[in-house]
């Protein structure tokens, strides 16, 4: 674990360095045009008789004074938590998405112990194409979290696992978490995580338990209400609707940890939502597998893009005028510390 901490203390601080003295050079003529990328397909959500974006509404429940299902276990420490369920069925049908049930046992933030019968399945693109266990998701019971005084707009969790067997592969979970968990830092606007230390249990026993570092993400429509905003679906979207300051923030963040897996007019590894104290819409980033902070060994750069490997940094920004993105590099200078002082902080 030394060995990992003393990694991502470099990681960050050379990436951040990276960031603001190569990004001056991005900005003047080696910025791409996100439209150049082959568009991922996305259904269409239009209104047929206007061709307006639909957007999505937030559920109409009055909000509780309980948490969300999320928000229960919302916290600094790792949650430990098992799971049992068919999970020989769950890798080798991956492909098929479908669901089995299982048991869920865990200690909320308050330590309470918690017990769930769930339905899980297996999710994601590409992860799960090339990963032995691929990441899942967790569906829980509206009627259940409330009975137990839990809210229940938001049922579901998407967990992220390791993609093969190997602390490499813990590793790049773990890198992955740090990913988002230094997003956080830089604005609210972002997507929540919960770290925890999981064992998995095949119900029929015909797979060994598996127990590995994993990390929870916060459901979009639940950031979307702490935005007191909403999720906008679109096929097609102008960047000059997104709140440029955050957006350029988003892109420098992007720059940064090496990422260049992601694409907005596609809706590739990011949402927009709309923020209402922002009066605007915002991108939010997620999926960071592919980042050179990462660092996994099938993260491989777009073609259309003008690199041979993730390590290579490419800005995939905006090009605006001289000078524009001044107030975002000076704004990433000043988190230099409290980013250190996360990285350096960190308990595995």
């Amino acid at each position: 674990m030394r060995k990992l901490m003393t990694s991502f203390r470099m990681t960050a601080m050379v990436l951040l360095l990276l960031s603001v003295s190569a990004i001056v050079q991005a900005q003047t003529g080696t910025s791409i045009q996100p439209d150049v990328l082959t568009q991922v397909s996305t259904p269409t959500l239009l209104d047929s008789t206007t061709q307006t974006a639909i957007v999505t509404p937030i559920d109409s429940l009055v909000k509780a004074d309980s948490l969300t299902l999320f928000e229960s276990i919302y916290g600094d420490s790792i949650l430990q938590m098992h799971i049992k369920t068919n999970l020989r069925q769950i890798i080798k049908k991956k492909a098929k998405k479908e669901k089995h049930t299982g048991v869920l046992t865990y200690k909320d933030a308050n330590g309470v112990e918690r017990e769930w019968n769930i339905k899980i399945r297996a999710r994601g693109n590409m992860r799960n194409k090339i990963c032995f266990l691929p990441p899942l998701k967790l569906n829980f019971k509206k009627a259940e979290l409330r009975a137990a005084g839990i809210q229940g707009m938001y049922d579901d969790l998407k967990l992220v696992v390791h993609c093969k067997s190997g602390k490499n592969y813990e590793n790049y979970v773990l890198r992955e978490y740090l990913a988002y968990k230094l997003y956080n830092e830089l604005t609210d606007n972002s997507f929540r995580v919960q770290l925890v230390k999981l064992t998995l249990e095949d119900i029929e026993e015909k797979q060994k338990p598996i127990e590995i570092y994993a990390f929870l993400i916060e459901d979009v429509e639940e950031v979307a209400e702490r935005m007191n905003g909403r999720v906008v679906v679109s096929k097609f979207f102008n960047h000059e609707n997104i709140h440029p300051s955050t957006y350029d923030k988003m892109c420098v963040f992007q720059f940064m940890i090496g990422n260049l897996d992601w694409h907005i007019l596609s809706n590739h590894n990011t949402k927009l939502l709309t923020n209402r104290a922002l009066k605007s819409v915002v991108s939010i980033p997620y999926d960071f597998d592919y980042a050179a902070l990462v660092g996994t060994p099938y993260a491989t750069p777009h073609a259309k893009l003008p690199v041979e490997n993730i390590q290579e940094r490419f800005f995939l920004g905006l090009c605006r005028g001289e000078g524009m993105y001044e107030p975002t590099l000076q704004f990433f200078r000043d988190k230099k510390n409290p980013f250190s002082l996360f990285v350096e902080t960190l308990p595995y």
